[in-house]
């Protein structure tokens, strides 16, 4: 976490958006209560978030004018996410189970390719 403070107030001065993936629950509670006291908006969904919920926080994250700056997901939060606003991916901490890693590092490099072809 020391690592991690240090590390995002930079990114938000220059106007990124973050993704943090972590293969805990309670670890992105924990996180959560650090956005909060650091005054930061964030989005998080587990792996069993309902998809209606799933759904709206992604929408918010991906608005013209989100006000989100980082979106937790856990590593088992389930394929067909498209959170295209992010330029930066955090992998906090690796999976039991190294495909569920593996998932969530290609869903990151598919974001970064998506958004370099776009600029």
């Amino acid at each position: 976490m020391v690592v991690v403070d240090k590390l995002l107030p930079k990114l938000k001065e220059q106007g990124s958006r973050l993704l943090i993936f972590t293969q805990m629950a309670w670890m992105l509670d924990m996180i959560k209560d650090y956005c909060w006291f650091r005054g930061w908006q964030y989005c998080r969904i587990y792996g069993n978030t309902p998809h209606e919920d799933k759904d709206r926080q992604i929408q918010e994250y991906n608005a013209e004018n989100s006000s989100k700056l980082i979106f937790m997901l856990s590593t088992r939060a389930g394929l067909g996410i498209n959170l295209y606003r992010a330029d930066v991916v955090i992998l906090y901490d690796s999976d039991w189970n190294p495909q569920m890693v593996l998932q969530a590092m290609d869903r990151a490099h598919k974001l970064v390719r998506r958004k370099r072809l776009a600029t």
